[in-house]
């Protein structure tokens, strides 16, 4: 499958019209990673919110649970307060009474902790408060962003539909198995260049020395030759009629 001036001039074109697909492209690729972040700040957001809810329903429950346990620590109490006048022996007496003792201590120490819990409530429910004012904030700001990205995709959707047509028509003047050589280097390597011009005896791609041999072969263009280090197809920037890239320092042929 030669590669004819004409074609080589077509392909050139065609290269460059890729390149403004891939740019488009890569811009199209980061919306989704856009709107993906901003949905999740604002999950984030809900899960802070959900988590401190959760925290303070368990302190709730702690605090109902002590004072539960007090409530029946001063009933003991109270009981054997009202024992005391019923019982005969000293020894009976003054069991009752460490009892009663214990039991004023142990009533103190759920009382402190209640007082514990109440305060972890009340901070719990400004950080509650906080979390809610902060979603109700940003909220709108993060939807309205997520709006404009979506807007910009719409145009860049449009703007890619419309460059894929100019493609379309860039193919017509390329022989078939030139061009599925040309789209099979595209796949291998998406985003990347499958053509590359002579540079002074250099591949325009990767910038390989390439053989005096090789040159004179592209010249010839009986068949499609390609850059042994990079794969891209070679061709003749004055023969296309394509503007070259300026040259880049030489690397030695392997």
């Amino acid at each position: 499958m030669p590669l004819t001036k004409e074609s080589a001039r077509q392909l050139a074109r065609l290269s460059e019209q890729d390149k403004v697909l891939d740019a488009l492209q890569l811009e199209l690729d980061k919306i989704p990673k856009a709107i993906a972040e901003i949905q999740a700040r604002i999950e984030a957001r809900k899960v802070r919110l959900t988590e401190i809810r959760g925290r303070a329903n368990q302190v709730g429950l702690q605090k109902k649970d002590s004072e539960s346990k007090m409530a029946a620590k001063e009933g003991e109490i109270k009981k054997h307060s009202q024992e005391l006048n019923l019982v005969k022996t000293n020894d009976a007496f003054r069991a009752l009474q460490t009892e009663i003792d214990k039991g004023k201590v142990e009533v103190g120490d759920l009382e402190t902790e209640i007082l514990t819990l109440m305060d972890q409530l009340d901070q719990l429910a400004k950080e509650e408060k906080a979390a809610a004012a902060e979603i109700k904030a940003e909220e709108s700001e993060d939807l309205a962003e997520i709006q404009a990205f979506q807007k910009d995709k719409a145009a860049l959707d449009a703007k890619f539909g419309a460059e894929t047509q100019k493609r379309d028509g860039l193919k017509a003047g390329i022989e078939e198995d030139v061009l599925k050589h040309y789209d099979h280097l595209r796949k291998r390597k998406p985003g990347s260049p499958a053509l590359a011009p002579i540079l002074k005896n250099m591949c325009g791609g990767c910038r390989m020395t390439l053989p005096p041999q090789f040159v004179v072969e592209v010249v010839k263009a009986k068949a499609i030759q390609t850059c042994e280090s990079c794969h891209r197809i070679l061709y003749l920037p004055e023969a296309a009629g394509a503007v070259a890239p300026a040259p880049a320092e030489a690397k030695p042929a392997s």
